[in-house]
């Protein structure tokens, strides 16, 4: 038994009679939006509201938004409080004042994990030997909060394995989630052997900065027209467009169907329509819409099997969703995880 096993074993459900609240209604509960509805967990949990003092009488994934003050109200015994945060300060406030208030709580990832122990479990069969035993001690990291990811740190992330540390005058790159072009900078550097790098962005700030960019690189590394490409939009399961919800500096921008009015539009492509001719290698690094991506890259990942490099850390869902996902479209692919950062953020799925 796995140690993540041992830790959630006693963990105790929500009953049938109590009122789920999750609590944090903010962007780890965004994040979590896209895996929750395609388990259903938010039908299978009972979920009442979201509860949040800064977004009280706001409306999240659904369901309204509720100042912690409403638990005043209710019977301790009929209430459970999942809570939904990245931060470890964050979580222990709040599971005090639940403590005081004599109301069941818990970290939602564990009690996402418990109820769906057995498809982590299928997802780490599907892994490499050293990636299993890397897998199970990320999965032990997050939901205890672990601080010092050092001991797993496996240098630049969509470089982490030798079979994606090589380059081809024939490759094709289709970069989702470019942000500011950066990783295009550390391909061209890395690799220099390539045939188009097609960098596809949404935040239209961060799009003005990577065209910014790969002016300054065509100049500097004297690239022919056409090598870099940037492209403004998205990518998801189908072609629409969407509201984008932006945040300052463009880190951790999101589409969302619930965006205020002020936000814009932005066309969002599904991989098989926009890129036709096919690619060599896909990254994608998109705010938990890597699983909806990879529906809309099934033809094009099923013709042309490309390299894949895959963002799994967003949700807690997609630790073990978009392994199998992937396993299911073509089980020829080997698996691999790596983790790129010394905080939880940046585990990456390597698919080749």
């Amino acid at each position: 038994m796995e140690r993540w096993e041992q830790m959630i074993a006693g963990l105790p459900l929500p009953a049938a009679n109590q009122k789920v609240y999750i609590w944090g209604a903010g962007n780890t509960s965004v994040l979590n939006h896209q895996g929750m509805l395609r388990e259903r967990l938010y039908e299978e949990l009972r979920l009442t509201a979201f509860l949040d003092r800064n977004n009280a009488g706001t409306v999240l994934n659904g369901f309204p938004v509720l100042s912690p003050e409403i638990l005043e109200q209710q019977n301790p015994e009929d209430v459970y409080v999942l809570i939904s945060t990245a931060n470890s300060w964050v979580y222990s406030e709040i599971a005090r004042l639940c403590r005081e208030k004599k109301i069941q709580s818990c970290f939602l990832d564990a009690v996402l994990l418990k109820l769906r122990k057995e498809q982590f479990l299928k997802t780490a069969e599907l892994l490499d030997e050293d990636s299993k035993k890397l897998y199970h001690k990320l999965i032990e990291y997050r939901i205890s909060f672990h601080e010092d990811y050092s001991d797993v740190y496996a240098g630049d992330s969509y470089f982490g394995i030798p079979a994606f540390c090589k380059s081809d005058h024939r490759d094709v790159i289709v970069d989702c989630g470019a942000y500011v072009g950066d990783s295009a900078e550390r391909y061209l550097w890395r690799m220099e052997q390539f045939k188009k790098y097609i960098a596809i962005e949404p935040d239209e700030a961060n799009f003005r900065a990577m065209t910014k960019r790969f002016q300054r690189l065509n100049e500097e590394w004297n690239l022919p027209c056409g090598k870099l490409v940037a492209v403004l939009g998205g990518t998801d399961a189908y072609s629409h467009r969407i509201r984008m919800e932006t945040r300052v500096g463009g880190l951790g921008s999101i589409a969302r169907d619930d965006a205020g009015a002020d936000a814009g539009e932005i066309k969002f492509w599904a991989i098989d329509e926009l890129m036709p001719e096919g690619f060599t290698f896909l990254k994608a690094d998109i705010e938990s819409y890597e699983y909806r991506m990879l529906q809309g890259a099934r033809n094009s990942i099923t013709k042309y099997h490309p390299r894949m490099a895959i963002c799994i850390y967003h949700n807690m869902l997609d630790m073990f969703g978009i392994a199998q996902l992937i396993h299911e479209i073509d089980p020829a692919y080997r698996l691999s995880v790596r983790h790129h950062s010394y905080g939880f953020e940046e585990t990456v799925l390597y698919a080749y």
